[in-house]
């Protein structure tokens, strides 16, 4: 799931990278969804496995949002599931790019790391160094083998006050 939604955790990352979209997170099954989310109260809440149902991210303000879904992955989501709920349950893990010999991921490069490991995505062009939302729905946008649209919301109000 990708989307575009201002709030105090995503504010200074608008503000200094101007992204389209602000946030992504895996929806892993049963009202579940992996976030690493940044900003929080607690370091150790900074990667977590919550409930869609109770998230911000059914909020009827939601600017826009798109779900994506890997076609034919024949169980490779369980791996990453699994690595996603390994890092979901260790205190020590914090928000950050990731980088070798620490603890750290953001939203966009742990979920795009694990679809590279899983080869759900094989082909990677032009990867920057911060792998962002907006990157992470560039790729997949544009393998139209490997991944396929399957819900979205596009606040026209939003596209009316850009025209």
């Amino acid at each position: 799931i990708i989307r575009r939604y201002i709030t105090t955790t995503t504010n200074l990352f608008n503000k200094y990278f101007n992204p389209y979209f602000t946030h992504s997170a895996l929806y892993i099954g049963k009202d579940e969804l992996f976030e690493a989310m940044g900003a929080t109260e607690l370091p150790q809440d900074e990667i977590q496995i919550t409930k869609l149902s109770e998230s911000y991210w059914l909020n009827p303000d939601m600017e826009d949002f798109f779900i994506i879904r890997p076609k034919n992955y024949h169980g490779k989501l369980n791996e990453i599931i699994f690595n996603l709920r390994n890092i979901a349950n260790d205190p020590e893990y914090r928000f950050g790019p990731i980088e070798e010999g620490r603890k750290t991921v953001s939203c966009s490069d742990v979920i795009l790391k694990y679809l590279i490991d899983e080869k759900i995505i094989t082909d990677l062009l032009k990867k920057p160094d911060i792998i962002t939302p907006d990157y992470l729905f560039w790729i997949i946008e544009n393998d139209k083998t490997n991944f396929e649209v399957v819900g979205y919301n596009i606040n026209q109000k939003q596209e009316l006050l850009n025209k």
